[in-house]
């Protein structure tokens, strides 16, 4: 196995061990090699760091979209208090970030979005979503 491949080799073994959670025997028969070689890079290059390190920032996703979304609602406030439009790129990013918020979901079956009752077109949707979004910018 030439240098190359051996570096594709462990970099495809700490993805499969920091970013999908394999075992150290799962990750040697992918990669046919034995579990004593994963072990070995595993603790030569730090991975229970770096899988440490990943799986707190994905704990930590949730919280700072919320942070992110409740900046964004607040400087859409101000600017429409100050009797000026948001910015189209505001809006939208507000939009992204809202739909990523788990209250979102509420809204959605609020809305009856995914359910039996759901509104029959995009227009009634929209509207939904609308009155939500205005109600949270502090226009209603």
């Amino acid at each position: 196995m030439s240098n190359r491949s051996d570096a594709n080799t462990i970099l495809l073994a700490k993805k499969l061990y920091v970013y999908e959670g394999q075992t150290l025997q799962q990750i040697a028969d992918t990669i046919g090699k034995a579990e004593k070689t994963v072990r070995n890079w595993k603790n030569k290059y730090d991975w229970e760091l770096e899988k440490a390190e990943y799986l707190d920032s994905i704990s930590n996703l949730p919280r700072q979209i919320y942070e992110d979304y409740c900046m964004v609602r607040d400087n859409i406030r101000k600017t429409i208090r100050e009797n000026k439009q948001p910015s189209p790129q505001m809006v939208k990013l507000f939009n992204m970030l809202f739909e990523q918020i788990p209250q979102a979901k509420e809204v959605e079956l609020a809305a009856g979005i995914g359910t039996d009752n759901q509104p029959k077109n995009k227009e009634d949707i929209r509207k939904i979503l609308t009155e939500v979004v205005r109600k949270e910018v502090g226009l209603e």
